[in-house]
């Protein structure tokens, strides 16, 4: 597959990169100490601030015995502690394991016992409600506790913060006597005393920086393990993909750092760029237009429809923040699904008729691959407003006939199957490796499990998924088999398929939607649908579960006798009658129970 950058430039991007990821941080930025690199609160942090306290980090977890191998999870927001615990931790070859708070206790739990952590870095509020009910089988030696106003700044506003989480701390001492032990320790006193003094930093070739959970493509968590060199190859990559993100441009956090794309594409990228991250720890969709408006956005990663948001609500609220035009927007970019053309179209006015010179830049890519493998290009012969972009420098492709399973070299079109040199070197279980991986003319490929087709300038058109998943309005990978089988462990319940449904506006995204058979008709559905939900949350994470219920008499199916998920996935939602658990997605309540009628 043609490959729009050519091997020149393929070859430029792995060039000096085999080394610690703070070490290239440092190369990277060794101009930039006076610009600011984080702004969190009114708290202006600059790069060389960052440099010192990624010292005072690895400083103080060295005190505590932690060497080359050994892992720190995070459950944390997009705090600036979590940058200084990932450097810090890297400069010792420590590997850092971040994990979602909107887990579940089951799946915390999983994650850092199953990564063998010494420390677990938590959120005072996590802690409360998900690290305290599984303490006593978390297999860690220290849970660190952070207050998120530990690197506010000192306006009113942000004192007042201050003081409505002292109280908080205060009950986390009080836990910490009932514990009867040392295991538990406030953020501040542990790193009380520490100086940061300089340490060499460790490395060696396929030093694993950073281990991400994630589902893949068949819905079962996995620990994607990444390298040093894969988040310095990818940072130069991105050079190529996004041009022009320039030292002190604006970048908006509000892809987590826990995910592959977060850390990789946001949190390295941008602080190897000398930009600056404006911190959102506690991000709500709604807020979009109001945060790139507030904060005059240079560049910022989201889903499609948080520019879609952004588009219609622009307007309306451009003098609420005194905006003139959106000169300062440059880098918009769409990823995590497909997006609609008329979204894309949609958004290229707004910017057009706003002097922006951007263009939406719609990218593609996975947490196996170390975020982005392709981006859109603003060349006029390349761009249009259904394709997925042109493959990164570096990046190479075959199709897999998604029927036969082999690979056709004069095909364009199937299973895209990538080979790059930024992704991930296996999940921690080899079989799951071997699942998704194979070896052709010397490479190593991983499958995407998504369908597409090319042309012959290399440009990417998403035609379809080979697994069955479905993307929430959020961007939220779902996967149909876990919650199926959850779903099926109640006694009462015959049959259930859950599939993503469309909503009758037509916007991004689906809504997880469970089609179920129960064996007596004659129940409350409200209480049946409580109950359901209620088994998911003991299985699942808030974010994996079916949003939306229907009850049916029978599942249609296809000639073979498999149902036939396309027919349930044409349907509408508006159109049908739901139980509704807790969905921002269909409407403003947040009752529990919403039933459409």
């Amino acid at each position: 597959m043609k490959n729009y950058y050519g091997d020149e430039i393929s070859n430029e991007v792995v060039k000096d990169t085999n080394m610690n990821a703070f070490d290239f941080l440092c190369n990277s930025t060794k101009d930039y100490d006076n610009l600011v690199s984080m702004s969190y609160f009114g708290n202006e942090i600059s790069y060389l601030d960052l440099k010192k306290m990624a010292y005072i980090y690895a400083n103080k977890l060295k005190s505590y015995g932690l060497k080359k191998g050994d892992t720190v999870s995070l459950l944390l927001p997009n705090v600036p502690e979590v940058v200084y615990y990932y450097y810090g931790a890297w400069i010792l070859g420590v590997r850092i394991n971040p994990i979602d708070p909107r887990f579940n206790p089951q799946g915390i739990l999983e994650s850092v016992n199953s990564s063998n952590s010494v420390i677990l870095v938590s959120l005072l509020d996590s802690y409360k409600t998900k690290v305290s009910p599984i303490f006593d089988k978390l297999n860690v030696e220290n849970i660190v506790v952070l207050s998120p106003t530990d690197s506010m700044g000192n306006s009113f506003k942000d004192v007042f913060s201050k003081a409505i989480y002292k109280y908080k701390e205060s009950v986390v001492s009080l836990s910490e006597k009932d514990f009867k032990s040392n295991k538990v320790i406030m953020n501040k006193k542990f790193l009380k005393d520490t100086d940061s003094k300089i340490i060499p930093s460790t490395y060696e070739d396929n030093l694993i920086a950073s281990h991400i959970f994630t589902s893949g493509t068949t819905g079962t968590p996995k620990a994607a393990l990444l390298s040093h060199q894969a988040f310095n190859i990818k940072s130069n990559q991105i050079k190529y993909g996004v041009p022009g993100l320039d030292p002190a441009d604006r970048f908006l956090a509000i892809i987590p750092f826990f995910s592959g794309y977060g850390s990789f594409a946001g949190m390295h990228n941008c602080l190897n760029k000398g930009m600056n991250m404006i911190m959102i720890p506690n991000f709500n969709p709604n807020m979009v237009t109001d945060l790139v408006l507030k904060y005059k956005t240079s560049a910022m990663i989201g889903v499609p429809k948080y520019w879609e948001d952004f588009a219609l609500n622009y307007e309306s609220m451009k003098k609420k923040y005194g905006i003139e035009d959106l000169s300062f927007l440059k880098h918009p970019v769409a990823g995590g699904d497909k997006i609609n053309p008329s979204i894309v179209d949609l958004c290229n006015e707004v910017f057009e008729k706003n002097n922006s010179p951007a263009k939406l830049i719609v990218g593609y890519g996975s947490t196996e691959t170390g975020g982005p493998i392709a981006t859109t290009i603003s060349d006029k012969d390349y761009y249009d407003n259904e394709n997925t972009g042109v493959l990164f420098p570096g990046v190479d492709a075959v199709f897999v006939d998604p029927e036969t399973n082999l690979i056709d070299p004069n095909s364009n079109f199937g299973e895209l199957s990538i080979h790059d040199p930024a992704m991930m070197l296996g999940y921690a279980d080899k079989d799951e490796t071997n699942n998704i991986s194979f070896e052709y003319n010397g490479k190593k490929y991983i499958k995407m499990g998504d369908l597409f087709e090319t042309n012959d300038k290399g440009q990417l058109y998403f035609r379809g998924r080979t697994k069955r998943v479905m993307m929430r309005p959020d961007g939220h990978t779902v996967h149909s088999l876990p919650i199926e089988n959850a779903i099926n462990l109640d006694d009462n319940v015959e049959d259930s398929c859950v599939v993503g449904l469309k909503k009758s506006d037509n916007s991004s995204g689906t809504i997880p939607t469970a089609f179920v058979i129960l064996k007596d008709g004659e129940v409350d559905l409200n209480e049946m649908t409580k109950k359901l939900d209620d088994i998911s949350l003991q299985h699942l994470s808030e974010r994996n579960r079916a949003l939306a219920y229907v009850y049916v008499d029978k599942l249609p199916y296809t000639l073979m006798g498999k149902v036939d998920y396309k027919t349930l996935e044409s349907l509408i939602i508006d159109d049908l009658d739901y139980y509704l658990v807790d969905n921002p997605f269909i409407s403003k309540s947040t009752h529990l129970l919403a039933r459409k009628k």
